[in-house]
């Protein structure tokens, strides 16, 4: 009985740490660019995209480049 809950044990932990790992794993090395949504009828969310957003990020030491799409376009939500 006790081999068998050392086993249960030991298989449950390889997979919590296997579901940990997965996502850190999936992020590539570098992104290229930043996604950055944001709608155009909300009339702070343009100025602080512009004012706080970008300026904090390459404050940050992001220097990927910035794709901005607005939501509310047809394109926008991809």
């Amino acid at each position: 009985m006790r081999r068998w809950l050392r086993l249960v044990s030991l298989v449950s932990g390889l997979l919590i740490l296997a579901g940990l790992a997965t996502p850190a794993l999936a992020q590539p090395e570098k992104s290229e660019s930043i996604h950055i949504f944001f709608s155009a009828g909300c009339a702070d969310c343009w100025p602080y995209v512009e004012e706080t957003l970008t300026p904090a990020l390459l404050a940050s030491g992001i220097t990927a480049e910035s794709v901005i799409h607005d939501f509310t376009r047809p394109g926008g939500r991809r």
